[in-house]
């Protein structure tokens, strides 16, 4: 579903191919704030996804706010990493007790604080979650390639 994707491991890797702080857009861009898609919310519980649609077009995720700096899940990451799941919104996510983590995912990526990671999808309906209870941002450099954007409610 998604082309062109790997998740760095490495600290060599990761610092030689690092995201940019800045949009590598030549013009125009368009942004979605998605509020902090994280958590679960109602009863019973159901993941608390912010959701979009897409044609298709590249797309950039940032999150902007240091949850890092309060020490909630601080491992020492230099980095200040976070994890991004993205998932066809056909198939909402449910969490795995067993590895804490969101089930039905087609997309798992590490992600710095303030900076932009592509994502290459599929044209289709999505719900995107963040480890740790970050505020995520879409970015696109393609204006009208997203839309019906559902930021996550209020946690």
């Amino acid at each position: 579903m998604f082309g062109g994707l790997s998740t760095l491991r490495t600290p060599e890797r990761a610092e030689a191919a690092r995201p940019p702080r800045v949009l590598p857009c030549e013009a125009e861009f368009e942004e979605y704030p998605l509020g902090i898609p994280s958590g679960s919310v109602g009863d019973p519980p159901v993941p608390n996804t912010a959701r979009f649609t897409t044609n298709g077009e590249p797309f950039f995720i940032t999150y902007r706010s240091d949850w890092h700096e309060s020490g909630f899940l601080d491992f020492g990451s230099p980095e200040k990493r976070a994890w991004v799941d993205l998932g066809d919104a056909v198939s909402p996510p449910a969490f795995d007790e067993e590895t804490s983590g969101p089930q039905n995912s087609d997309y798992e990526q590490g992600i710095d604080l303030e900076r932009y990671v592509e994502v290459d999808p599929a044209a289709g309906d999505y719900w995107i979650l963040i480890s740790g209870g970050a505020e995520m941002t879409l970015s696109t450099c393609v204006p009208g390639s997203l839309w019906d954007v559902e930021p996550a409610l209020d946690s």
